[in-house]
């Protein structure tokens, strides 16, 4: 089994014996995990240990090693400047690849994606969210006053769960900035009944939560795939967005370029919109690719599971002065993104050591090497890394005071 086992990066340090193991560093994080630490500290403590800033790791059998930057100027080189050596890496694309399949999100930088994102920008600006957004989820808000209001009365003071109702009502929000709204309805008695888009949605966002944290993710998905009730709701799902897709374009086609923006009453009427100006003038512009249906239905699912969840449980969120400074003041020293995932698009270096083209890169962004109040978990060290024309200074897990 061993000659089929991957071969570690040259130049990149790495855990004695650990690419010669089917399971690679598995086992050293299981037990790092044991031990009482949290996973998000075992890459501080590999680099601590084989003492750079820079080192490989085995997070899958049989498959090439991962490398992780833990330097944070070296982090923000990559993201700031250095767009055209390092793109979307294939990890994070495999995540989402059966949700999205053609979304914009799982595209590599080329023009098919410029293309795509320049016909969906007018969705985002303050023209379609003043028009037709902000009136639309006001709308909504006042369908929910009217389950309010029942439920207050029936409860004659006392406090009622309210979770139900805000996750319908921001699905049925996002929901209508596209289309007719699904979810609302009719005033429900307790407990809310849920509609087939939001049960389907749920679902479905919950497998791929799952899927993002498991340890076999690829497994895990083609497993979680073949469950009848996968393909139920998956099935559902695609009905009832192609059927949304479909009347946008027989209401496009009925009143063809001649719209107004009056007329504009969804993100995917703008979008045809704007592809039909883009073709129907002299010279069309080389940039404008026309969507296919699939492109629109993952991207119009992609806004659904991105923006529902997390909206309804901001405004889930009541008033705590002392408990909104103290989430605050956590924002402000910590980090949001813990990790950001390139692939090198060619032969590149990084600190001065040799990346080869496909390999994937885990930059990390903790900057801050202990808890605030208490001592360093190890201490500053400077190392300097030659690359044969220029020394480069590295500075290993700098404690960020702001």
């Amino acid at each position: 089994m061993a000659p089929c086992l991957p071969a570690a990066v040259q130049r990149h340090p790495v855990q004695y014996a650990v690419g010669k193991t089917t399971l690679g560093d598995i086992p050293d994080i299981i037990q790092f995990v044991r031990d009482g630490n949290a996973p998000k500290d075992f890459i501080a403590d590999r680099c601590r240990r084989l003492n750079s800033p820079i080192i490989q790791l085995f997070f899958e059998p049989f498959s090439r090693p991962l490398i992780f930057l833990d330097d944070a100027a070296a982090v923000s080189n990559i993201v700031c400047t250095r767009t055209k050596e390092l793109d979307r890496a294939p990890i994070t694309v495999r995540t989402f690849l059966h949700f999205f399949l053609r979304s914009s999100i799982l595209k590599q930088t080329t023009p098919e994606w410029r293309a795509q994102r320049r016909l969906w920008k007018d969705s985002m600006g303050q023209d379609f969210l003043h028009r037709i957004a902000a009136p639309k989820t006001y709308k909504v808000a006042l369908q929910l006053m009217e389950p309010f209001q029942l439920k207050t009365s029936i409860g004659n003071g006392r406090p009622f769960s309210v979770d139900t109702d805000f996750n319908l009502f921001v699905l049925d929000a996002v929901w209508a900035g596209f289309s007719a709204p699904i979810c609302m309805g009719p005033a429900a008695l307790p407990p809310t009944v849920k509609g087939e888009l939001f049960r389907a949605i749920e679902y479905l966002n919950s497998t791929m939560n799952v899927s993002v944290t498991s340890p076999l993710s690829g497994w895990y998905r083609w497993f979680v795939r073949q469950r009848p009730k996968f393909r139920r709701y998956w099935a559902l799902k695609t009905k009832i967005i192609n059927e949304h897709i479909r009347k946008a374009r027989e209401r496009f086609a009925y009143s063809g370029s001649q719209q107004v923006d009056g007329s504009k009453t969804c993100a995917v009427d703008i979008v045809l919109c704007r592809e039909q100006s883009a073709i129907s003038r002299p010279n069309p512009s080389a940039f404008i690719i026309p969507p296919t249906d699939e492109e629109i239905h993952d991207e119009l699912f992609m806004t659904l599971v991105a923006g529902h969840e997390t909206t309804a449980t901001a405004l889930l969120n009541t008033d705590i002065p002392y408990l909104d400074a103290t989430l605050e003041e956590c924002i402000r020293l910590a980090n949001i993104v813990p990790r950001i995932v390139q692939v090198a698009r060619q032969n590149t270096e990084i600190l001065g050591i040799y990346i080869p083209k496909g390999t994937q890169i885990m930059c990390t962004t903790f900057v801050c090497g202990h808890s605030l109040g208490g001592s360093p978990t190890y201490a500053v060290r400077r190392q300097e890394h030659s690359s044969g024309r220029e020394n480069l200074r590295v500075v290993q897990a700098q404690p960020l005071y702001r």
